[in-house]
């Protein structure tokens, strides 16, 4: 099974200065995960469509089971099709739940402008767009990895569109060393491919789960601007998050961002903030503890109400 291969180094960007990660190829539960399914469950169909925002068309997925919006951003050069593993466990809690692609991420569709030159504030002014077009006020915001670093973002620029914040694999402070390396392996389009899987499955992977649903379903394009955006935001813009009450969701192997990193996090951002621990569960989490992670967040996501 082939990598789809991506190349950041071109822009001579480099790791440090934020917690990178990646998404899942969300059909398939690896490891101990399990899958939202059964026949005593309704059935809640996910909907992909398309929302004009400015010069972008930014491709979504949807999941309905009411109409207060949860919005899920995915983490570095990932799209929303990862997310399809959760939707319908959220949307079934009473939830109008969307993930979408990014700019330059899987469908989405954008001039290379908006690729160029961007920060952080830009990609948190897409989310206000976004959230707007989908007809609605506020939301309940979920980031996955870098998308949490979005997410958060959006909470300090837009705090008035901020119902709660859910950051997925979030932590402070940059990498380890040996993670480093274990990123520069798997963006390396070089690497050679037991190398990659290895990589892969250390850096993101609880023992025990199947890292072969993490080898495909990368966006290059997008990434690199994802990339640059993080790099040139400082971290003092986005740490704290805002003001609205949060939830951190901790794998407790995590290597990318082990759970020291979250603790420290969470003690900077002070009594507003939660978090839960997940065990069996790596970076990745969203296909490792599909049904764990659900849990936390829709019993987050109901105290809010």
């Amino acid at each position: 099974m082939q990598k789809r291969r991506e190349v950041f180094s071109a822009l001579g960007l480099g790791l440090a200065g934020f917690t990178v990660g990646s998404g899942l190829m969300a059909a398939t539960a690896c490891g101990r995960g399990e899958q939202d399914s059964g026949p005593a469950r309704a059935r809640i169909e996910i909907i992909p469509g398309v929302v004009d925002v400015s010069d972008m068309r930014i491709a979504t997925r949807e999941a309905r089971g009411g109409d207060e919006l949860v919005l899920i951003h995915p983490s570095l050069a990932r799209g929303a099709l990862d997310y399809d593993i959760v939707l319908p466990t959220l949307a079934r809690a009473g939830y109008r739940v969307v993930s979408f692609d990014p700019r330059g991420i899987g469908a989405t569709r954008n001039s290379d402008e908006r690729l160029r030159d961007i920060t952080l504030h830009d990609l948190a002014d897409d989310v206000r767009a976004l959230v707007a077009a989908l007809g609605a006020t506020s939301a309940h915001l979920i980031g996955h990895d870098y998308g949490n670093r979005v997410m958060r973002t959006v909470a300090v620029d837009h705090p008035q569109l901020v119902r709660s914040l859910t950051l997925w694999a979030a932590g402070a402070g940059t990498p380890e060393p040996e993670a480093l390396q274990i990123l520069n392996t798997v963006i390396d389009d070089n690497a050679p491919v037991d190398r990659f899987q290895a990589a892969v499955k250390k850096g993101f992977f609880a023992p025990g789960n199947d890292p072969r649903v993490w080898y495909t379903g990368w966006y290059t394009r997008g990434g690199v601007s994802e990339w640059a955006a993080s790099t040139t935001t400082p971290v003092a813009d986005y740490q704290l998050g805002g003001t609205a009450r949060i939830l951190i969701v901790q794998g407790l192997q995590d290597f990318i961002a082990p759970p020291q990193k979250s603790r420290d996090l969470q003690a900077r951002m002070g009594a507003r903030a939660s978090r839960v621990e997940i065990d069996h569960a790596g970076h990745c989490m969203v296909a490792e503890q599909p049904t764990q992670l659900s849990k936390v967040t829709i019993e987050f996501l109901h105290s809010i109400r």
